[in-house]
C-alpha cells in the first residue's frame, strides 16, 4: 500500500509538471482589459544527426485578442521569414489553419526564431474544439513538416480552454 501510495504521488507529480497552466493573469489597470498568458507547450521537437527542428508555442489572451506567440527551430542556415511565412495546421478532421507571421524576431546562435500569430474566431473554435496532428511551418522557398505525437495533439486546444469561458 506504501508503495502504491508512493507511485501515485509521483505520477501526479510527473502529470502536473507537464499540463498547461496558466502562466501570468492580470487586469490593465488603464484599460481594464483582461490579459492571460499560458505556459509554453512544445508541439514538435525533433533530433536527429546534426538536426534539430522545433516548434513551441503558448496563448495570450488580451481582451478579445488571442495570440499565439511561437519559437521556431530549424537545422540549417539562412533560413529566410517573410510576411508570406507562417505555419499550417492540420486537423483531426483534415481540415487546415493557415496562421501568417505578424512579426518575425531575431534569430538566435542555434537557429530558432520567435514569431506571433493572430487567431481568429473561427480559428480560435477549430483549435478548440480539435486536435492539431500535423504542423507545416513555411519559410522563403520551402516548407518543414511534422507529425505531432499523439501526447501533444491537444496542448493547444488545452491551452485555448484555460484562457476561454468553457463553452
Amino acid at each position: 500500500m506504501k508503495q502504491f501510495i508512493v507511485a501515485f504521488i509521483f505520477l501526479a507529480f510527473v502529470t502536473s509538471s507537464y499540463a498547461q497552466k496558466i502562466k501570468k493573469h492580470e487586469i490593465d489597470k488603464f484599460t481594464k482589459e483582461e490579459f492571460v498568458q499560458t505556459s509554453s507547450v512544445k508541439l514538435f521537437d525533433v533530433f536527429g544527426f546534426m538536426r534539430r527542428h522545433k516548434f513551441e508555442c503558448y496563448i495570450e489572451k488580451h481582451g478579445d485578442i488571442i495570440t499565439m506567440p511561437a519559437i521556431m527551430g530549424f537545422d540549417c542556415e539562412n533560413i529566410n521569414i517573410d510576411k508570406n511565412s507562417g505555419v499550417i495546421f492540420l486537423l483531426d478532421n483534415d481540415e487546415t489553419i493557415e496562421l501568417l507571421t505578424e512579426f518575425i524576431g531575431d534569430t538566435d546562435r542555434y537557429n530558432r526564431f520567435s514569431t506571433c500569430f493572430k487567431l481568429s474566431p473561427e480559428d480560435v473554435e477549430k483549435l478548440r474544439n480539435n486536435k492539431v496532428v500535423s504542423v507545416r511551418i513555411n519559410y522563403v522557398g520551402g516548407h518543414y513538416d511534422a507529425e505531432v505525437k499523439e501526447k501533444n495533439q491537444s496542448k493547444i486546444s488545452n491551452m485555448l480552454n484555460l484562457v476561454l469561458p468553457k463553452l
